[in-house]
């Protein structure tokens, strides 16, 4: 579950991922500066799936 958003980050590249949970929605709305390619990366299962994804930790405003 997504308590605190402080991990959020910006997908850059990579394989698609699932859909935000409505849990995950509904901590990146509390944000002030949220991306179309937003996500908490605690929520990002990290399985071989998800092998070449690149992220960038998001700009704290």
């Amino acid at each position: 579950m997504a308590l605190c958003a402080t991990c959020h980050v910006e997908v850059l590249a990579g394989p698609a991922l699932p859909e935000p949970s409505d849990d995950e929605w509904a901590m990146l709305d509390t944000l002030p500066v949220l991306h179309e390619t937003s996500r908490l990366s605690c929520q990002i299962r990290l399985t071989p799936r998800v092998d070449g994804l690149v992220v960038r930790l998001a700009e704290i405003a």
